[in-house]
């Protein structure tokens, strides 16, 4: 993994580090296949907006049972799940998820605003893996990616400037 000490250099030190963070996703990350679920319409804009020069690959879904399906058709590298939505929340989407037999090492990252002790206990009971806080800090989403997904070979970067959330 490259040395998260050296940084481009900006006029404040928090520019840096989204910079670095978003370039290391750009570099050794772009074209994962993830899935975003979000059932609220601004929060889903500010997460795509937010992954936007990442160069991930980004699918959505409204709800638990949309990414139950979703998963079901396609082999994601990394779930964004929103705790609490109609229909099956993710909690509950997580449990299904972990029950099929090729899911279980995929890593379901909760979004939740819900930020107590046990909150983050019960998703982690379900099956998460990890957990990022609302409203979303960039530098802690791109920092709890990077955790979690397999470093890729570094890609040039006219390969990756398709923008996330495109398809």
């Amino acid at each position: 993994m490259a040395d998260k000490g050296n940084f481009l250099m900006t006029e404040h030190p928090i520019k840096a580090l989204l910079v670095d963070a978003e370039t290391e996703l750009r570099t050794h990350y772009a074209g994962a296949r993830i899935l975003l679920v979000e059932d609220n319409a601004i929060n889903l804009e500010v997460a795509l907006e937010i992954l936007k020069g990442t160069g991930l690959a980004l699918d959505t879904a409204k709800n638990g049972r949309e990414a139950v399906a979703m998963v079901r058709t396609t082999a994601y590298e990394l779930i964004l799940m929103d705790v609490q939505m109609p229909e099956m929340d993710g909690l509950e989407a997580t449990r299904v998820i972990r029950s099929m037999a090729s899911n279980g090492d995929l890593p379901i990252l909760a979004m939740s605003a819900h930020i107590f002790a046990k909150d983050r206990q019960a998703c982690l009971e379900a099956g998460m893996n990890d957990f990022v806080a609302k409203p979303v800090e960039p530098q802690n989403l791109f920092a709890t990616i990077i955790k979690w997904l397999p470093q890729r070979e570094p890609v040039d970067a006219k390969e990756t400037s398709t923008p996330a959330g495109s398809k």
